[in-house]
């Protein structure tokens, strides 16, 4: 039972035991909690007299006074340590897993452009020279020549396929500027579909968007990918817009289209993308929202705790 007289020598107590990290999102938690009606939860570490670290899970609600001042907390604390730790074995090997799947599409996508793409590219030199050949040989034939044209154009057009999916695959730029520069290349990249399908797009980036951990940017990367490219293939839209933003704490990215829209209830557990979507995101521990309906178009909006989330060494050169 948690039992809480909202004493400033009690909460310092209170505050005292709890895990330094956890300590300023803590204090947000409890003056939110003071704030605000209905049942408040919250998750934290805190340090026992043995120094070992323990989460809690505390559901509790205000208590106030009959000017509507609150007085106590008063709920019940459960030891959620156990659970915690199977969470975060099973993160570790999500994250595994994760890694080991951009691995394979950094090694396909090599294999695509230094190695497909290059070998088109040298059928292609060659059917040219079979061309100018031939126009030695048969001067009159046109028919040959139109298709060894067309022959032409078919491994242009694949090797211009090839290398989009080659991108696709694995984003150097995203490695080395992050998801700005990563975006901006990814919207070239399609814009021949854009323009085939009579699409707009609209891009809104901002220029204080902060580098963020390589998981956490790769799963942004590939969530907004797979969402755009859904939109491409289903949703028959006339509009496609993404827009990153931040936000207090937060780093939001957000995908909307005006197309056909789906029923979420249905596609939740069934869909793949959708599915694929939800598990980046839980893997970088970050909040997906889908709100879509038949007929209305899609919002896919995604919230990335910068506190978190944000890149080290950024973290590190900020402080000098």
């Amino acid at each position: 039972m948690f039992h809480l007289d909202l004493l400033p020598k009690n909460f310092e107590e209170l505050m005292a035991i709890v895990h330094p990290e956890d300590r300023e999102q803590s204090l947000r938690e409890f003056e939110r909690a003071l704030s605000e009606t209905g049942t408040f939860t919250h998750q934290y570490r805190v340090v026992n007299s043995a120094k070992k670290t323990i989460w809690l899970e505390l559901h509790a609600v205000t208590i106030r006074d009959a000017q509507g001042n609150p007085v106590k907390l008063i709920g019940i604390t459960q030891n959620i340590t156990e659970r915690k730790q199977m969470e975060e074995v099973r993160h570790t090997w999500a994250e595994r897993l994760e890694a080991a799947r951009e691995d394979e599409r950094r090694r396909l996508s090599h294999q695509l452009h230094d190695d497909i793409v290059q070998q088109l590219a040298v059928a292609s030199i060659k059917l040219l020279r079979l061309e100018k050949r031939l126009v030695e040989l048969l001067p009159e034939e046109n028919a040959v020549f139109s298709e060894l044209v067309m022959a032409q154009e078919l491994l242009r057009r694949n090797q211009q396929s090839l290398r989009q999916m080659a991108h696709v695959l694995h984003s150097g730029v995203l490695e080395q500027f992050g998801l700005i520069e990563a975006f901006r290349k990814f919207t070239r990249n399609i814009d021949t579909l854009l323009k085939e399908q009579s699409i707009n797009f609209s891009l809104n980036l901002p220029s204080n968007f902060p580098r963020l951990e390589p998981i956490v940017e790769n799963g942004i990367y590939r969530t907004v990918q797979e969402a755009i490219i859904n939109a491409l293939k289903h949703a028959q839209a006339k509009l496609i817009s993404l827009r990153l933003a931040v936000k207090s704490d937060l780093a939001l990215v957000v995908i909307t289209d005006d197309g056909c829209g789906f029923d979420t209830k249905k596609t939740e557990n069934g869909g793949i993308g959708v599915v694929s979507m939800y598990e980046r995101a839980e893997i970088i521990g970050a909040k997906l929202d889908i709100a879509s309906q038949n007929g209305k178009g899609t919002t896919i909006t995604l919230e990335v705790s910068l506190e978190k989330s944000r890149r080290k060494e950024q973290t590190l050169s900020q402080t000098h």
